[in-house]
């Protein structure tokens, strides 16, 4: 077995944070996220919910707006 399948595996959920937290021009910060529900969740059973997907997106929009992000 090679030492990629070798646990213990880091993935990639902290990406998305850390490359938030690396920007620095106030206009770009203040950019909501962008993309699809499919893009920040990995669960097949939530994905296949169309109502939970929609509530999962209006929830991320709010939750942006109450950080102070504009919507666009």
């Amino acid at each position: 077995m090679g030492a990629v399948l070798r646990p213990p595996f880091t993935g990639l959920r902290a990406i998305p944070e850390v490359l938030r937290a690396a920007v620095t021009d106030p206009a770009v910060r203040a950019l909501p996220p962008r993309g699809g529900v499919e893009q920040w969740v990995d669960d097949v059973g939530t994905l296949n919910d169309a109502d939970l997907r929609r509530r999962l997106a209006q929830a991320r929009v709010e939750r942006s707006s109450q950080d102070g992000r504009v919507q666009g």
